[in-house]
């Protein structure tokens, strides 16, 4: 991909170097414009020492990005989604810091130190724990709108920094317009204006520093022909004060005996707010890259190497760094050897190192200003307006929520907001989501019990009166409610008893609401003239239960099964005992052979040609694998087809009762047997030999016929029963 292409054109390696050092001019301009921002005020003296710790702190998350990351041509950046929270603190607290010359300086240090530092160890240890993942689950809306509000603020931050950051907004306001205005307000905002346009129509880094190095020009033509020198400029705020000598030579070991520690503590809620803020930014910024440069990352390495970098990074007082998105991808889609494009950009980055003092003492006020305006505006195109499109309404609602309470409030209260807005849109998301897998109005499935014809027609007749309810998800107050309407609803339309069957199978889980609910309806259900039967519960939900009410299951009358088809099961035997229905159990083949072929005259030569058998518990009538092609009626008792699975415990997948027809199928098709036929229990089963129906096909067609007409008829009931639980899944 990029290092074959790149190497393989000429000028490749030159083209990739020159890429890297024009990405890196740019990011040495981002650096002078995030550390005008932080190191203001009282801070501005140290202008050219936050930029060199900026650009140290570029350096080194890029070199640990390309040792240890796993994107291929990784480019590291200080991050400016932070900067907007951390700046505000570190001014504040360096205004009002008592003792030494140097408190403000070394407070403020250690509180910007402290946010990276605490960043870092946030990432390394959900890296270190392997739970990258769950870092994902913040909720998308939350994480664009906290981006979005970082580029509100960002841009506020931008424009403080020429009109200067007391008063409130309309303090503001009033200076924008006032007399800074055609010296720093308006050039600001033809910058901006400038940079935006010519990312929008001509894009890249080239179009950027194009405006830039456009501005830098006319601001010192315009020094030249007012006749302005540098230091008059300078002293009239248009261009930083003057810096000497190498700008980290002021960091030294004495500046922790100068931090005012108290100042610290108070600063953490925004520090906690840098730290969520990195999260969020390095998440998205990872995935990203991912997708647009096609690699498979692992996300718990990335934490693990960009908290590592960052606790380092905070030890010399640097902003929270790590992989830039955009300038990575650009490197990517080039083609070119990232390796040399990795080279150029850290060389350009090391010389604006070098020379971060005379470089910040030399860029107009304006320019960082509209700088720091064009990235946020353009973080509030990309995550307010530009979310319109890709985010449902409602969603997008949290976004615009967390910027509008961003203003008037601050992020921390924003971040509260929007857990707070994305909860309950959640909840009532959720509440949506259909509690029932199937309409409660759809009569049940039978169980796996074939029966007598005479039965299944019955249950068929009277299928309406056993409804299930198959429950699914999380059950609270918002989707219970559902279930107990509806339930409701199919009452008024019984006339007979119903059995309700509440299958919790599917659920994961309950509140006490959903319990309430419960008991609710198990009192309800006696006027509703409902049976009430509950099955599939787990261990958690039995303790939910239990937890609400002990006892509850016996107290409310509820009966408690294990399976849904074993609820069934016990259920349809109820029904038929129950109703005046006569059932032919024990009454003789005779009886049974009626629902078949009623009143034909040859049935007695048809219990002729068959042969009675007697089978005790667990005794095989049919072993699975033979090429048997008896055919079995049971008269009375229970059989069971067990399937047996080499190495694994049997699986009984039927039961058959008095009535059933058993062994049909693989006799007509002539192969082995699928399952073994066990009596359950005391069974007494009529035997059709593969002989004798051999011998009545060749001696007595009419009989014989009269066994397939029979045959097909119980292929048909089971076919019937088949299709129905196949819809009903």
């Amino acid at each position: 991909m990029g290092s074959d292409s790149g190497t393989g054109q000429a000028g490749g390696p030159t083209k990739a170097l020159i890429l890297g050092g024009i990405l890196g001019v740019d990011a040495v301009g981002n650096c002078v414009a995030l550390a005008s921002l932080v190191f203001a005020g009282p801070l501005a003296t140290n202008a050219g020492t936050g930029t060199a710790l900026f650009l140290l702190a570029t350096l080194i998350s890029t070199l640990a990005l390309i040792r240890f990351g796993g994107i291929n041509g990784a480019l590291g950046i200080a991050q400016d989604s932070t900067i907007a929270i951390i700046a505000p603190a570190v001014g504040a607290a360096a205004a009002v810091a008592t003792g030494s010359s140097q408190a403000g300086f070394a407070t403020g240090m250690m509180i910007l130190g402290t946010s990276t530092i605490l960043s870092g160890l946030a990432m390394w240890v959900i890296g270190h724990f392997e739970q990258g993942r769950f870092a994902r689950l913040l909720p998308y809306p939350v994480s664009v709108g906290f981006l979005a509000g970082s580029g509100c603020i960002l841009s506020i931050s931008a424009l403080s920094l020429i009109g200067g950051g007391d008063g409130g907004y309309l303090q503001l306001v009033m200076t924008l317009i006032g007399s800074r205005f055609l010296t720093l307000t308006l050039p600001t905002l033809i910058l901006a204006v400038s940079m935006i346009i010519g990312e929008r129509f001509f894009g890249g880094v080239r179009a950027l520093l194009a405006c830039l190095l456009v501005a830098f020009a006319a601001f010192y033509l315009a020094l030249w022909v007012f006749g302005m020198s540098s230091l008059e400029a300078s002293s009239i705020g248009l261009l930083p004060p003057p810096t000497t000598g190498f700008p980290l030579k002021s960091l030294n070991i004495d500046l922790i005996g100068a931090v005012n520690w108290h100042l610290l503590w108070s600063a953490m809620p925004e520090i906690l707010v840098v730290i969520l803020i990195s999260l969020v930014g390095l998440m998205l910024n990872t995935t990203g890259a991912e997708l647009a440069m096609g690699q498979d990352v692992d996300i718990n390495r990335e934490l693990r190497v960009t908290g590592l970098t960052n606790m380092l990074i905070g030890l010399f007082g640097g902003l929270a760094s790590y992989l830039s998105a955009g300038s990575s991808i650009m490197a990517h889609r080039t083609g070119l050897d990232r390796r040399r494009v990795a080279i150029g950009y850290c060389a350009m980055i090391g010389l604006g190192l070098v020379l971060a003092g005379p470089i910040v003492a030399a860029v107009p006020i304006f320019l960082s200003a509209g700088l720091l305006l064009f990235i946020g505006l353009s973080m509030l195109n990309e995550w307010l307006l530009g979310s319109l499109r890709r985010l449902l309404f409602q969603e997008w609602l949290i976004v615009f929520a967390i910027v509008a309470v961003t203003i008037w409030h601050g992020m921390l209260v924003a971040i509260l907001a929007g857990l707070a807005f994305a909860l309950v849109i959640f909840v009532v998301s959720y509440a949506r989501v259909p509690v029932l897998r199937r309409a409660l109005s759809k009569p049940a499935r039978r169980s796996n019990v074939d029966r007598s014809p005479a039965e299944e027609a019955f249950l068929r007749d009277n299928s309406n009166r056993i409804r299930i309810a198959p429950l699914q998800g999380y059950l609270f107050f918002g989707s219970i409610d559902l279930l107990f309407s509806e339930i409701q609803m199919i009452s008024k339309d019984q006339q007979n008893k119903t059995w309700l069957l509440l299958d919790f199978t599917l659920v994961s889980g309950m509140d006490s609401s959903a319990c309430a609910a419960i008991e609710k309806l198990s009192y309800s259900a006696r006027r509703w003239n409902l049976d009430l039967a509950i099955c599939g519960l787990s261990d958690d939900l039995k303790f939910a239960f239990d937890r609400w009410h002990a006892g509850f299951m016996e107290t409310s009358g509820i009966r408690l099964w294990t399976t849904v088809d074993q609820t069934l099961e016990a259920i349809e035997d109820q029904l038929l005992d129950e109703s005046t229905f006569e059932r032919n159990i024990g009454k003789g083949l005779p009886q049974l052979l009626k629902a078949f072929i009623p009143g034909h005259p040859r049935t007695a030569d048809l219990i002729a040609a068959l042969r009675q058998l007697t089978f005790s518990d667990g005794e095989v009538i049919i072993s699975q694998g033979t090429r048997t092609k008896d055919i079995y009626i049971v008269e009375d008792g229970r059989v069971g087809v067990v399937v047996h699975r080499p190495g694994s415990l049997d699986l009984r997948i039927r039961s058959m009762t008095a009535g059933a027809i058993v062994g049909e199928v693989a006799a007509y098709l002539d192969m082995p047997r699928q399952a073994n036929i066990v009596a359950e229990g005391c069974a007494v089963v009529w035997c059709l030999s593969a002989e004798i129906l051999s011998g009545l096909e060749r001696d007595d067609f009419e009989l014989a016929a009269l066994i397939h007409s029979l045959m097909a008829k119980a292929l048909a009931e089971k076919l019937i029963r088949n299709n129905i639980q196949i819809l009903d899944r």
